[in-house]
């Protein structure tokens, strides 16, 4: 295993990657316990917690879509119009650095 994973709500950590939620808070990725996640949704932090997971499956369809679109606009838009594309690339950026900061450190 890696390094552990502590819970931003509850201070506890994390064990299955199954009750893992990454979330932006500002420009910050934080994990939380899925009933953490929900508590914290229901609080004074909905106004600065993104209520959109980025991992599990809706982080992954959306994560590929983002990538999808931005080789579209890579592809259709001319010349400088192709910095466009950066737009959906910070999606695909933010759910890669969930991966790589808190999921590859638990199990299955």
């Amino acid at each position: 295993m890696g390094k552990p994973v502590i819970c931003e709500h509850c201070l506890t950590e994390i064990t299955d990657k199954r009750d893992l939620v990454t979330a932006s808070f500002f420009i910050f990725i934080v994990p939380y316990h899925a009933y953490c996640y929900s508590q914290g949704l229901k609080g004074v932090k909905t106004f600065i917690l993104n209520n959109y997971p980025l991992n599990g499956v809706s982080g992954n369809f959306s994560a590929m879509t983002s990538f999808i679109a931005m080789l579209i606009l890579l592809i259709m838009l001319p010349g400088t119009a192709k910095y466009f594309a950066i737009v959906p690339a910070i999606l695909i950026v933010g759910r890669l650095l969930s991966y790589i900061l808190y999921e590859r450190h638990l199990a299955h």
